[in-house]
């Protein structure tokens, strides 16, 4: 397999082609699902947890290329053929995601709590949950992914 090393890096640092494009994908893939709308939005937000926030964002989208994003109840909201969830920016103790129809997913992980009819929420209170929600979240985004397929 072909490897690409940049000049002054060892074998432990270089990557295979394919790693490589891999990368570049994923990078692309994200980009392409972002909205100029919830950029200009993040763009003028202050919060605590903004950087969890963006995160978030990008776990969403890369968990599926079919995921859009848009401003909707003056907050970024994810959707596939129906609202999947938003933020709520007024929570400044944890990042709040909620999930407009969480009870119609079957989450496995934990991730989504709540006993309402219809809504369930994800809380992030800093770095470390994100990452530690990570699998999770692309789990329940997925799982939302395949219910709408299957309608």
């Amino acid at each position: 397999m072909e490897k690409y090393e940049p000049s002054g890096l060892s074998d432990q640092t270089a990557f295979s082609h394919k790693q490589l494009k891999t990368q570049i994908n994923f990078k692309l893939k994200t980009q392409m699902n972002k909205s100029e709308a919830v950029n200009d939005w993040l763009a003028n937000f202050d919060h605590p947890l903004k950087a969890e926030m963006e995160a978030v964002r990008e776990i969403i989208l890369s968990a599926s290329d079919k995921i859009t994003e848009s401003i909707k109840w003056a907050a970024p909201s994810f959707a596939y053929k129906d609202n999947l969830c938003t933020f709520n920016p007024r929570a400044k103790k944890f990042v709040n995601l909620t999930f407009h129809k969480g009870a119609l997913i079957n989450d496995t992980t934990g991730l989504l709590e709540g006993d309402q009819k219809e809504a369930r929420v994800a809380r992030f209170a800093n770095m470390d949950e994100v990452e530690e929600k990570r699998a999770a979240l692309t789990e329940v985004v997925r799982k939302w992914v395949e219910l709408m397929e299957g309608k």
